[in-house]
């Protein structure tokens, strides 16, 4: 049934519906049978994978990886099919494991949106199913591989472009913990500032008040402080002009933050800050003010910079002190 749904020329005396009768019979009798496994590697696959990986990849497994068009009279086929599995998954005690496979494995193969309706509708609908069938039985604490699973779905929903199925994974409280992931945050912004697509990504979550809901603010501006991410700075901070007195472990605000703990050229970004309304007299934990930060001997170079392109303004005394630090050292 599987390898049919890419045969829009099969003809058989045995109908479609039929095929289905007969897995249905199987499994009626025999539940079990849903964890058989084919071994395709790393121990081997059930048969909800298969099922999942051509209901969300358009294709049988042991296809090609190529374009193929999709008979949606079989693939209907396969949607019954997997629903059964589904119910015969919940009807084996203690199978909560097999479940959440099966939800991770959709989250990971889910590409982006198709253009057919039906099969975006269907696709669609089967997550929410399989989505609420887990959270009802979810009782057991995530390991670190199931952990790294998760990891893996968040940066395939980015590549992807599924921002509605992020948006309903993190309007779930029961699935909060997962986008505490440490070091999550920078790994998606990897993700999103890799190329051009991933930028409009950015801009897309911004204007959807997305961003700042499913990461922290706090990280986001000082992760993009560090990789000098200059355009996407000046649009988090139009979008969320608070974050300029966001302050780090260390008291330090953007401005400092990027004073102590970057390196390179910054002083166009220094000039956005100061130009957003950074305090240049706010203190870190360790009493370092914005000019402190400019004695620093990373920051001879930075200095000369700010005062050549009048980023902004400093009075004698400021300058002979950043000027003796210099001599001195």
């Amino acid at each position: 049934v599987l390898c049919l749904v890419n045969n829009l020329s099969y003809q058989s005396s045995i109908s479609a519906n039929s095929y289905f009768e007969l897995f249905k019979a199987l499994l009626i009798s025999n539940s079990s049978l849903i964890n058989n496994k084919d071994y395709v590697g790393n121990g081997g696959c059930k048969l909800a994978f298969f099922l999942v990986h051509t209901l969300y990849k358009l294709q049988y497994f042991y296809h090609g990886r190529y374009p193929v068009p999709v008979n949606m009279k079989y693939y209907r086929v396969v949607v019954d099919i997997f629903l059964l599995v589904i119910q015969c998954q919940k009807r084996i005690v203690g199978n909560e494991d097999s479940i959440r496979r099966t939800m991770l494995d959709i989250l990971e193969m889910i590409c982006q949106v198709n253009n057919d309706i039906c099969i975006q509708v269907i696709q669609w609908e089967l997550l929410k199913i399989v989505i609420d069938e887990y959270v009802t039985i979810a009782n057991e604490p995530w390991d670190e591989f199931l952990m790294d699973r998760f990891r893996n779905v968040l940066k395939n929903l980015f590549e992807n472009t599924r921002l509605d199925v992020l948006s309903y994974l993190y309007c779930d409280v029961r699935f909060e913990q997962f986008f505490n992931i440490g070091n999550y945050t920078r790994e998606c912004l990897d993700i999103m500032t890799r190329n051009q697509h991933g930028r409009k990504l950015f801009y897309m979550m911004l204007d959807d008040n997305l961003l700042e809901s499913i990461f922290s603010g706090k990280k986001l501006i000082f992760i993009l402080l560090d990789k000098k991410e200059r355009k996407l700075l000046e649009k988090l901070l139009q979008s969320s002009p608070h974050l300029i007195h966001q302050l780090d472990e260390d008291g330090n605000d953007p401005l400092l933050y990027i004073c102590i703990k970057v390196y390179g050229c910054r002083h166009r970004i220094i000039q956005y800050l100061i130009k957003s309304g950074a305090d240049l007299q706010r203190k870190n934990f360790r009493g370092q003010n914005f000019i402190d930060t400019l004695q620093l001997e990373k920051n001879r170079k930075l200095f000369k910079k700010l005062i050549e392109h009048e980023i902004t303004s400093f009075d004698e005394q400021q300058i002979n002190l950043v000027k003796n630090v210099d001599e001195n050292s």
